[in-house]
C-alpha cells in the first residue's frame, strides 16, 4: 500500500508503452526530455500494468511515474 516512484528512461519514440506491473490505474507522471524542459502529453490506460504517452513529436529522455496503491 501506500505511493512507490519509478522512472522509466526512453529513446527517441512517439508513442511511448510503459508497462509497470504495479496492478494499479491511479498514477501520476512527469515527462523530462532530454534537454531538460518538461513535456506535456496526454496518456492512455491499457490496463493495471500498462499505459501509453503520445507524444505529438518524436521525444527522448524520462519519465518519472508515482503509482498509487490500493486506492
Amino acid at each position: 500500500s501506500g505511493v512507490v516512484g519509478k522512472s522509466f528512461p526512453f529513446d527517441s519514440t512517439m508513442e511511448l508503452h510503459v508497462k509497470h506491473n504495479m496492478g494499479t490505474k491511479v498514477f501520476s507522471e512527469t515527462i523530462i526530455a532530454s534537454d531538460g524542459a518538461t513535456v506535456y502529453a496526454p496518456r492512455r490506460v491499457i490496463d493495471e500494468t500498462e499505459f501509453v504517452v503520445d507524444f505529438t513529436d518524436f521525444e527522448s529522455g524520462t519519465i518519472a511515474v508515482l503509482f498509487y496503491l490500493n486506492t
